[in-house]
């Protein structure tokens, strides 16, 4: 919808039918915002300022809104390349155990696996074996999608826009709240999720949800933080998102086989194409 800001007090949801308001300027909205949306909300008082119009907000509860952008930014394109070296040390240190049942026809030892694959290849400090992490990292980054559109974590424009440093959050950071809201806001100390929690630490976070520290979730880059009515509420343990968000990790078999012609470089020898799947 386009807004067209000469007609703002005509727009038909201002009609007053029923009696419940005596002019447009009475309607306050209480506001609840997750992650990216608490942004997206800033960005909105900043359009009202501009405009001369009143937000028309009582109330915001922020759930994990990263305020000062996220700063998880800065490390994507190293966290992969250190999830795959725990994910290939965890195999590795299995490589005495027996079985690994794939279905009720199928099954393997971790030794097998070992032995049929790249693995030791991808392993441990060489520069040899940090190429090969990084090549299958920055595959993942800028290749497999993380939605069930096609948007990848290396060219995510949301992600680019809340850079710590991008202009966007330099900007908004220039803007103040207007000081007759109340601000909640719900901070996560820990990620619920053990996998959440392994990529927190991939991503040099301090206390978080997964995705965003906690310490970017704080307002108080804002001109007039010391005049806001704020309430931070600490969540103990919480996931930034549910995990079947993330479609490549929950429909992990589909993915793989989609971006098989790449990912059959961690086969060691030729192996029919579902043979080779089932091993990856």
């Amino acid at each position: 919808m386009v807004l067209n800001f000469e007609n703002y007090n005509k727009l038909f949801y201002f009609e007053n039918k029923d009696g419940y308001f005596n002019s447009s300027s009475e309607i306050k909205l209480n506001v609840i915002t997750h992650s990216s949306g608490g942004v997206a909300l800033r960005r909105y008082f900043e359009t009202c300022r501009n405009e001369k119009l009143d937000p028309h907000v009582n109330l915001i509860v922020n759930l994990s809104a990263p305020q000062k952008g996220a700063r998880m930014n800065y490390q994507l394109k190293k966290a992969f390349p250190e999830l795959i070296n725990l994910a290939v040390n965890n195999l590795i240190s299995k490589k005495g155990e027996k079985i690994i049942l794939l279905n009720e026809n199928k099954e393997y030892t971790y030794e097998y696996l070992i032995n049929k694959t790249n693995i030791m290849e991808i392993s441990g400090s060489s520069l040899k074996a940090r190429a090969f992490r990084k090549l299958i990292g920055d595959y993942i980054l800028y290749n497999i999608p993380f939605d069930n559109k096609k948007s990848v974590l290396g060219k995510d424009t949301v992600l680019y826009d809340l850079h710590s440093n991008h202009m966007f959050i330099k900007k908004l950071n220039k803007t103040a709240i207007p000081e007759s809201i109340r601000i909640y806001n719900y901070k996560v100390i820990s990620p619920y999720s053990g996998f959440f929690n392994v990529i927190s630490k991939c991503l040099g976070l301090g206390q978080n949800n997964g995705v965003v520290d906690i310490l970017d979730t704080n307002l108080d880059n804002l001109s007039n933080y010391e005049k806001l009515w704020t309430m931070d509420v600490y969540v103990p343990k919480a996931n930034h998102i549910p995990f079947p968000y993330i479609k490549s990790v929950f429909e992990i078999r589909a993915t793989i086989e989609q971006n098989y012609s790449f990912l059959k470089i961690m086969l060691k020898g030729k192996f029919t194409k579902q043979e080779g799947l089932d091993i990856i």
